[in-house]
């Protein structure tokens, strides 16, 4: 380990030179007065939540799955490993409410304070150095608020763990709870429900592994969608086992091509997509759209010819399934997981998203190279809609 198991939530997605030092010389008396006080005042705030009617004797399954701010972010659980729909076999925590994760079970309050003096003992070293060497906005503040959480966390799932020593967390990250786990040994895995990002405060565009560790949790397994970010995560360190999604190849695809929305119109480009649209209803494709499960946009009502749109609003179905459902046989979308997903099954992958576009190089997963630029390949693209032979030669030239 190259920080404590205890502390390695400060650190999480962050790069970090490998030679890098903490210095101890500025312990930073102010922050740590600062974080003892909070910390007692969170402590007891959740305490006094408490449900004073649980005990330990509840039954607690196998299963823990972790509910963060964006409630879409666990559901790959219940994709791959969990497809039954009864509650009772698996145990959901919100990890950012407080009213409900303190509900769970009841804590003693002298539990909670010992654990969070424990961890404060490791963080007080090296508290006045984290700014400089993390470079990481609001680092200080993330270790004040979340200090006193991680302690009620690693004493929560103590508890959990007394009554079943069995237990499997799962969440799409979540690194405050995941890490509160893997201190307890506890068997976690982290399920990414979209592309990876790249840590966003950094040195450089693409740092070099030679030089440089991405530093997560010590998840006992990270799932991804794509070999691209498995290499990735390896080849920065990561000592996870490290698995990709399962999928299969679709054969018989139709002449059918299925747009995946954004949640916002803000980041999508009407105009190239009402392009896009007319190019494949010319050559007499299906087009269909499928809206985005948590849409905001007014797309569904205000697209050119919007006749020519059949729209699919079925939350209930991933992109995957939804894909399956179809058969299409081209996917398109903007800088979105989809088109990894769609490429895997042997779906051609159409990215609407302009090529100067910076969130290309915010993704580990290299999208430029593995879809078709419809801003830049138009050419291409038409060749593909008029010959299904040369969309294999391109598919096993480009995407294999």
């Amino acid at each position: 380990m190259i920080v404590s198991k205890r502390i390695d939530w400060i650190f999480a997605n962050s790069y970090l030179k490998k030679d890098f030092f903490i210095s101890k010389n500025y312990i930073g008396y102010f922050y740590g007065l600062i974080i003892f006080f909070y910390g007692i005042l969170k402590i007891t705030q959740i305490y006094i939540l408490q449900n004073k009617s649980q005990s330990k004797t509840k039954k607690i399954p196998n299963d823990i799955v972790i509910e963060s701010a964006a409630p879409h972010m666990h559901l790959n659980y219940f994709r791959h490993f969990n497809n039954q729909a009864s509650n009772s076999n698996y145990l959901k925590i919100e990890c950012f409410n407080k009213n409900q994760y303190s509900s769970i079970l009841r804590l003693p309050y002298i539990s909670i304070l010992n654990e969070f003096f424990i961890t404060l003992k490791e963080v007080y070293p090296i508290i006045g150095a984290l700014k400089s060497t993390l470079n990481r906005k609001g680092v200080i503040r993330e270790v004040i608020t979340s200090l006193p959480v991680f302690a009620y966390f690693v004493c929560l799932l103590r508890a959990l763990q007394e009554i079943n020593s069995n237990l499997k967390l799962f969440s799409g990250g979540a690194p405050l709870i995941s890490s509160a786990a893997i201190l307890l040994n506890i068997e976690t895995y982290y399920l990414t429900h979209g592309f990876i990002n790249k840590p966003i405060e950094r040195e450089m565009i693409d740092p070099s592994p030679q030089d440089y560790l991405m530093i997560y949790p010590e998840y006992s397994y990270i799932y991804t969608y794509s070999l691209e970010e498995k290499a990735y995560l390896t080849n920065f360190g990561i000592k996870s086992s490290i698995k990709q999604y399962p999928y299969k190849k679709l054969e018989n695809l139709k002449d059918k091509i299925i747009i995946f929305l954004n949640y916002t119109d803000f980041n999508m480009d009407k105009e190239a997509l009402e392009e896009l649209i007319d190019v494949f209803y010319e050559y007499e494709y299906e087009i269909v759209i499928k809206i985005h499960p948590t849409y905001m946009g007014n797309f569904d009502s205000t697209l050119r010819n919007i006749e020519k749109i059949r729209f699919e609003d079925c939350p209930e179905h991933s992109a995957q399934s939804f894909m399956q459902i179809e058969m299409p046989k081209f996917a398109c979308g903007w800088i979105s997981t989809t088109l990894c997903e769609a490429s895997n099954m042997g779906i051609l992958p159409i990215c609407l998203s302009n090529a100067e576009d910076e969130l290309f190089n915010e993704v580990l997963y290299p999208l430029k190279k593995k879809s078709l630029l419809w801003h830049n390949e138009k050419d291409l693209i038409l060749r593909c809609i008029e010959n299904d032979d040369f969309i294999q030669n391109i598919i096993k030239a480009r995407f294999s």
